[in-house]
């Protein structure tokens, strides 16, 4: 009789529970639409890239450019750089797309009410 190792979690069901998120989409002065790109959805080994530098920007240490050039495309950032927002309104949409990303992963650890 040979031991069987219990599987306790198969990764493909574990990701079919997930709950994935809407894309963000803005539309910018002259009716120009951007659309975020969800920065959970990134891999592990873009983390500290994604989310550190999120994090960083937050703390003043980075610029949030940075960061958005890696959750838009290419020709998304150029609208949104071509915008030219004003900074208080720029601060609040960034925190607007990580709220709506954020808020399908729950607060993990801290409960959810």
């Amino acid at each position: 009789m040979t031991d069987t190792p219990k599987i306790d979690l198969v990764l493909t069901d574990l990701e079919k529970e997930i709950a994935t998120p809407e894309p963000y989409i803005v539309v910018l002065p002259k009716n120009r639409r951007i659309t975020f790109k969800d920065p959970f959805g990134f891999r592990v080994s873009e983390r500290k890239e994604i989310l550190d530098l999120y994090d960083a920007a937050q703390r003043g240490q980075a610029d949030d450019l940075e960061f958005l050039k890696r959750i838009l495309t290419e020709a998304d950032y150029k609208k949104y750089v071509d915008a030219d927002l004003p900074i208080r309104t720029h601060a609040a949409l960034v925190q607007r797309v990580m709220a709506h990303f954020e808020g399908n992963m729950g607060d993990e650890g801290k409960g959810n009410d």
